[in-house]
């Protein structure tokens, strides 16, 4: 009836990507914003009125499931689509919804032959892809080149890859904020803070993940955001994350968030080193079950690539992301040590 409020019938990205619902190309729209289709898991959602997409001053993308079977980023972007499907808003941004590697979600695996987020790179774009990881890594950068090439100079760019971990972590939530010459932003870190992710670590080198893509790319500010361990579908306690979807709705649909950065919270540190495995014959010092960030004693055996020991270089050194199943050539391992605030820029 005339006057009434059309509720729209609420959209989920998981189910119609995964069931092969849309067509790339296809675009609806509502109230206050279009909707288009571009590919297979990639939504864009920008003001409906050209004057308040030129006027929005934010481009922002929000990827999940990279990995396959890291579910938690992949139920928050769904509940966020679905909100703003059923009760539309006006965005004061443009925004890229993407679901990374849908036949690894199917598959309920981190990947199917290769690992997704060492794949980002301009040697990839320029590659014949020769698996369905690659191919997909080359789609997903043309999708994100596509989308910041249309952001106006005063845009804010913004990438946050969305991820959970394969072990438990001394601390749960945190990110890992890309290399650049220049430095690491205060302000960037304040926001990973108000989102409950007090925990950053400062990257040392150039990478080939999704997040550095974007950030060495276009100049976004991005990070590879950790939010717990990895668990099935239900499984994950979905409370602990509404300090970060109230940071994104803020993001979305309010004035640019410009929080302070609380130093008496923040744990930050610095990586001193990535270790790639050289050999066939490799294997860390430590079990599977040993959690994130535990620390090491200058000199204490890290692990072996064949005939090479890999020790601690400095006291307090912890461990990161270790994982003795990579494949020769990747990163089996990152060491970092704490470090102190004033290592950030204005």
């Amino acid at each position: 009836m005339k006057g009434e409020k059309q509720v729209m019938k609420a959209f989920d990205l998981l189910t119609a990507t995964l069931n092969g619902e849309m067509t790339p190309g296809e675009s609806w729209q509502d109230e206050f914003n279009v909707w288009q289709w571009l590919d297979q898991g990639v939504l864009h959602v920008a003001p409906l009125s050209p004057a308040d997409s030129r006027n929005c001053d934010r481009a922002i993308v929000l990827s999940c499931a990279i990995h396959g079977n890291e579910t938690a980023p992949i139920e928050l972007l769904v509940d966020m689509i679905q909100q703003l499907s059923c009760s539309p808003r006006r965005l004061q941004a443009r925004v890229l919804f993407i679901l990374g590697n849908p036949p690894a979600v199917v598959n309920q695996t981190r990947f199917i032959e290769e690992n997704l987020n060492r794949l980002f790179s301009a040697s990839q774009q320029q590659a014949k892809a020769k698996n369905p990881e690659q191919q997909r890594a080359i789609d997903l950068m043309a999708a994100v080149d596509q989308f910041f090439s249309q952001a106006l100079p005063h845009q804010r760019r913004v990438h946050y890859d969305l991820h959970t971990a394969i072990r438990d972590s001394q601390y749960p939530f945190f990110a890992v904020y890309p290399y650049h010459p220049d430095g690491f932003k205060r302000a960037a870190v304040a926001r990973m803070q108000a989102a409950d992710v007090n925990t950053v670590l400062l990257s040392h080198e150039p990478a080939t993940t999704f997040s550095y893509y974007s950030h060495a790319h276009h100049q976004a500010e991005a990070f590879t955001v950790e939010l717990g361990k990895v668990k099935p579908f239900g499984e994950n306690d979905m409370s602990k994350l509404q300090p970060l979807k109230q940071l994104l709705n803020q993001m979305l649909y309010g004035q640019w968030p410009e929080p302070t950065i609380a130093p008496e919270q923040l744990k930050l540190f610095t990586v001193t080193r990535a270790v790639h495995r050289q050999q066939q014959d490799f294997e860390l010092s430590f079990d599977d079950k040993l959690a994130n960030f535990s620390q090491f004693k200058q000199g204490q055996l890290l692990g072996r690539d064949g005939d090479t020991d890999i020790v601690a270089e400095h006291d307090g050194e912890a461990i990161v992301f270790p994982n003795r199943k990579v494949a020769v050539g990747q990163r089996a391992l990152l060491t970092v040590i704490q470090a102190t605030p004033d290592l950030l820029i204005n």
